[in-house]
């Protein structure tokens, strides 16, 4: 049998700025710079608090497997994250 991979977060930024994002898990807090057109793939696999620019008005709580995307400062649901099957044929 194979395992299937565990899903988790994706964040793309759709926007024309560089974003400082906060991933906290529990206690445990990291920082990344998303420039525009990029992705922070595979991280908040078991759910935790992202944050914008350092605001706490900014705060987006997440499960671990969804799809969000940065527009005009906002981060909005894009849909799950799907695991890939173990038939999938890469491209």
């Amino acid at each position: 049998l194979w395992a299937q991979p565990a899903a988790a977060v994706t964040l793309s930024n759709n926007d024309s700025k560089t974003y400082k994002i906060t991933v906290t898990v529990k206690t445990k807090s990291e920082d990344h710079e998303l420039a525009p057109g990029k992705r922070l793939v595979g991280f908040c696999k078991t759910g935790c608090v992202i944050r914008l620019n350092g605001s706490a008005a900014d705060d987006y709580e997440l499960e671990g497997t969804e799809r969000v995307s940065i527009e005009s400062g906002l981060v909005y649901y894009d849909g799950e994250e799907v695991a890939p099957s173990s038939d999938a044929t890469p491209k």
